[in-house]
């Protein structure tokens, strides 16, 4: 094994380590995606086997059949994955669009569940999240805590480079794109994939110039669109 492929390997386990249980970032509480179009432009659907993020939680990257995303990780989001309390964390996933320059944006809702302790409200204060009203079914002075984070980045050919069963969701998820009117009949900005497929099968990325390991969040079985 060379010294840049060590490297790799011991990033993501600290990764691991730092994100929560070994081979996954547990967001088991519900990771939704619900992408709609905010106009009339036309959309595709978009098979998702897997959503990763690198160890330093820097980058956010949704792999589908045909396309992969790859979204600069707001510090809300990155700070909901690092918690101890990310469990309680219901993130739903929406309004996602791609120009003619590649680049795609949408927004993640945030939310906590209402019946988290005392203080794992607190915690989600502090980590950004914000009081918006009183908790479904609590007494008062239980409250609603949301949070929106707008996720922007750049889609991918996906190459056929595709997660094993390691990284990979439990099952594969049909989410909706929208795209620019004239799609079809302008040349729309697609390159090839930067994420690669190891020997050992696992998927890695060049991070300054050295290859690390993506780590996979765990995305509840109510994914789906609605």
């Amino acid at each position: 094994m060379n010294m840049q492929r060590r490297k790799a390997l011991g990033l993501g386990v600290l990764g691991w380590g730092i994100l929560g249980a070994p081979g996954m970032v547990p967001l088991t509480g519900c990771f939704t995606s619900e992408f709609l179009s905010k106009d009339q432009r036309p959309t595709y659907a978009e098979k998702i086997s897997s959503v990763l993020v690198t160890p330093d939680r820097r980058q956010l990257m949704v792999l589908g059949e045909k396309y992969h995303y790859i979204f600069d990780m707001p510090p809300l989001l990155s700070n909901v994955l690092g918690s101890e309390w990310q469990s309680s964390v219901r993130a739903m996933f929406y309004h996602f669009n791609v120009d003619t320059g590649g680049h795609i944006s949408g927004e993640v809702h945030l939310s906590l569940d209402d019946k988290a302790a005392d203080s794992v409200v607190q915690a989600a204060l502090a980590a950004g999240l914000s009081d918006t009203g009183t908790r479904k079914g609590a007494p008062p002075p239980a409250t609603a805590i949301r949070g929106t984070v707008t996720l922007k980045g750049q889609r991918f050919r996906a190459n056929g480079v595709q997660a094993g069963a390691r990284q990979a969701l439990n099952k594969e998820y049909s989410i909706i794109v929208s795209e620019p009117e004239n799609a079809a009949s302008i040349a729309v900005k697609v390159v090839g994939t930067p994420i690669t497929l190891a020997a050992d099968g696992l998927l890695i990325v060049l991070v300054a110039g050295v290859a690390v390991v993506l780590l996979p969040v765990f995305i509840a079985s109510q994914l789906g669109n609605r």
